[in-house]
């Protein structure tokens, strides 16, 4: 079950950072929105990946 929400999960995603692609495409707010929001979104989600991980195992001190 988990690996078909990873799945629509990761399909409803693409669908809608298509869609944003083709919404700004011709407005200069492109860079805005793909290189500043989701570029930020995607190192932010990381480094909460990576925390949630440190924490979780046998380094919580590194986590902190």
């Amino acid at each position: 079950m988990t690996w078909l929400a990873v799945a629509a999960g990761g399909a409803l995603g693409s669908m809608a950072r298509h869609w944003v692609n083709l919404e700004f495409a011709h407005r200069y707010a492109r860079t805005f929105i793909f290189v500043g929001i989701l570029g930020g979104f995607t190192t932010f989600s990381s480094f909460m990946l990576d925390t949630f991980t440190l924490g979780h195992g046998s380094e919580p001190v590194a986590a902190s």
